[in-house]
């Protein structure tokens, strides 16, 4: 019996639940049954905390890429010196707000990739870095067409405020809008043309990062 004595010894010393001697293996037993009820073993109440947090587009806990949140009104110049806003966008259906940066050129094979399945008309493009040297949009084009070679036909917009409201993160971001709403986001390298002309159609468009995702719907 006092080689079992110790060995429970040693293995409850390590663990930092009981620190006195055991001399019955009735004792030992009950007081393991103890443990598990007050706590030593495990909390199912903190066990359950994140379970029970709600999200809200209201914060401050928001859904994940705020999906299902309305996107911020905005009313911002693009390179071509036309102004565009959220509400004229709305009108014609869906659109993806792009955000990227003149800087991010292991972005440029998305940009190549939503260029080619994006409708014309239905994508803006749009600065996250607020760094003045970094807010030149007619630079930022011309970069783009020179290293893709080809003319791109979506505006160019510096918007970092915009991206905050966002979350934008990390970049390529890409999120699709309907009707004011932020309906599926994708963030990371998406070089698959078709893939993305897929999503952008599909009822239930999927959130993600492409690499990670199996298919275009939730």
């Amino acid at each position: 019996m006092k080689t079992y004595s110790l060995l429970v010894i040693g293995s409850f010393d390590e663990g930092g639940c009981f620190r006195k001697s055991m001399k019955s293996p009735l004792l030992f037993v009950m007081l393991i049954i103890g443990a598990s009820l007050s706590g030593c073993i495990s909390d199912p109440e903190k066990a359950s905390i994140s379970e029970n947090i709600q999200t809200s587009c209201n914060g401050p806990d928001y859904p994940a890429y705020r999906v299902s949140c309305t996107m911020e009104n905005f009313s911002l110049l693009g390179d071509d010196n036309v102004t565009y806003n959220r509400s004229d966008m709305d009108k014609d259906g869906r659109w993806v707000a792009y955000f990227s940066s003149v800087w991010c050129t292991h972005c440029e094979p998305t940009m190549q990739a939503l260029d080619d399945s994006i409708p014309v008309g239905r994508m803006l493009v749009f600065n996250k870095d607020p760094r003045a040297e970094y807010n030149n949009m007619s630079e930022w084009k011309n970069k783009s067409e020179e290293g893709l070679n080809r003319t791109i036909n979506h505006p160019f917009i510096n918007a970092p405020e915009l991206a905050v409201s966002m979350n934008v993160t990390s970049i390529p971001f890409i999120s699709l809008i309907e009707n004011g709403e932020i309906i599926a986001v994708r963030h990371g390298l998406w070089s698959n043309a078709t893939e993305i002309g897929q999503w952008f159609l599909t009822e239930n468009p999927n959130s993600g990062i492409p690499a990670n995702l199996d298919g275009i719907e939730n």
